[in-house]
């Protein structure tokens, strides 16, 4: 029954693993004056037999997740679904996952963050169409959110090639 949750909620890209009480607001990523984030251990993502060769081409998954000041990752949100059960692997490996928290003046932050993962199944290539279409996925996802950074880089973008 948790798996069908889990799958539901992937699919509509809301946020699964809510962060605890008490993290503070993530800050970006890309905040010149963080420091010290940092990936220690990471867990390869199980790839479901629904996923096996025949049924899925190789693919790329888009996430976002929040990096908490102690704990694992939570707020995980997929930006550009796959399906076939990749999208939950992903998920309960990048939960797995262990950081070295982020630190801003000195006080340790919570982190938002992105996360690719490359589902290469049986050394297959992955279709040119599959960077256009995670990167469309991106890209609109930011438009929702209303980042005008984001619709400006998106309006200039070639969808056509």
């Amino acid at each position: 029954m948790m798996f069908w949750a889990l799958l539901v909620l992937a699919q509509a890209g809301e946020a699964v693993y809510p962060c605890p009480a008490g993290t503070g607001e993530p800050v970006a990523v890309n905040d010149s004056r963080l420091s010290h984030l940092k990936v220690i251990r990471k867990v390869i993502p199980q790839i479901p037999s629904q996923a096996r060769p025949g049924g899925t081409p190789p693919s790329i998954l888009a996430l976002r997740i929040v990096v908490p000041e102690n704990g694992p990752s939570c707020n995980i949100r997929v930006i550009s679904t796959i399906g076939f059960g990749l999208d939950e692997a992903a998920i309960a490996a990048v939960r797995q996952w262990e950081f070295q928290p982020g630190v801003l003046g000195g006080k340790q932050v919570a982190v938002e963050l992105p996360i690719e993962i490359a589902f290469f199944i049986e050394s297959a290539w992955i279709d040119p169409d599959e960077f256009r279409r995670r990167e469309f996925n991106i890209a609109l996802n930011a438009i929702i959110a209303g980042d005008p950074k984001a619709e400006r880089a998106a309006a200039k973008m070639n969808w056509r090639n």
